[in-house]
């Protein structure tokens, strides 16, 4: 049964949707391989600036506080916690666009959800009208039926008057030969 209108656009809308649902799941996941990624960098990042800060103790106690050793170790832990606050104002951004990313993906879901129960309704109102299609056709049917069974009852004694006849012409066929044998005297053999 081929598919009606209503059914082919369903579909081709349903396909649409699915492919942006498709879209928005992977760009979910890229999202939380970002936050994955920043997060992780976050926490390298506060590992190495407390690893800083105690170098920068053990220096200053060690060499004092204006060491060249010591400002080194300063410089590098004013850049540790600028990169690390980098890493945590993307790990901000990146959550932020993962929360608006996990909305879009959810309302795509929940447009093909509403898209498939719409091409089930259709489906459901198709199969009805064509069950309802077929009983007017099978009701035509059978009215057509009954009015050739109607017209066939009157065949019958047609058809016996017809048989009557030859066998009544049979008869007379017969009765006539015999007329004929008996005048001409002629036997069985002779016909």
């Amino acid at each position: 049964v081929p598919a009606a209108p209503d059914q082919v656009g369903q579909q081709a809308q349903i396909s649409q949707q699915a492919d942006i649902v498709k879209l928005n799941k992977d760009r979910q996941q890229e999202l939380v391989q970002q936050l994955d990624k920043w997060k992780s960098k976050q926490s390298e990042l506060q590992s190495r600036i407390q690893a800083t800060k105690a170098a920068i103790e053990q220096s200053t106690a060690a060499t004092g506080e204006n060491s060249d050793e010591t400002k080194a170790l300063k410089e590098e832990l004013a850049q540790l916690t600028k990169e690390e606050k980098d890493a945590a104002a993307q790990v901000s951004k990146t959550e932020e666009r993962l929360s608006k990313q996990t909305v879009a993906t959810n309302k795509s879901e929940q447009a093909l959800a509403e898209l498939q129960g719409e091409l089930q309704k259709t489906n459901k109102e198709l199969k009805s009208a064509a069950w309802d299609e077929w009983t007017k056709k099978a009701d035509k049917a059978t009215e057509v039926m009954d009015n050739v069974g109607q017209k066939l009852m009157v065949v019958p004694g047609a058809v016996v008057a017809m048989g009557t006849a030859a066998v009544k012409t049979t008869a007379d066929f017969d009765a006539g030969m015999s007329n004929v044998q008996a005048v001409s005297g002629a036997t069985g053999e002779d016909f």
